[in-house]
């Protein structure tokens, strides 16, 4: 069984938001992370196709011997959900992890100014 998910790390003053598939192997119970990407990764937003998710992100492949010309900057990950709806739900819940992660850095960002511009 595969499960997608998204979690947060509160500890830094930027949570680093990321999504990630973990997959359930059942015979054994035990649970293994497949992928994950942080937030910051993604090279446009996710797309719903039918059933399936899109998500382009930053690749961080590490082929050395590969021609400049032919490196692309990004992957196209896609995940393929037991239906419409339920890529559609998770879309719509990565667009408002994404929606928080972006008020979180305006926060972070705008109190920074301020306790630059009145600690002195």
């Amino acid at each position: 069984m595969t499960r997608l998910g998204y979690e947060s790390s509160e500890a830094s003053p930027a949570p680093a938001l990321r999504i990630m598939s973990v997959k359930e192997v059942e015979i054994l119970g035990h649970r293994s992370i497949d992928w994950d990407y942080c937030f910051d990764d993604f090279m446009q937003p996710p797309t719903v196709e039918e059933n399936t998710l899109n998500l382009f992100v930053k690749d961080h492949g590490l082929i050395v011997f590969q021609k400049k010309e032919n490196v692309s900057p990004e992957i196209r990950k896609r995940v393929i959900l037991q239906s419409n709806f339920a890529a559609q739900e998770v879309l719509k819940a990565l667009d408002e992890a994404r929606a928080t992660r972006q008020q979180q850095t305006l926060v972070r960002q705008k109190s920074e100014r301020f306790i630059t511009k009145y600690s002195s």
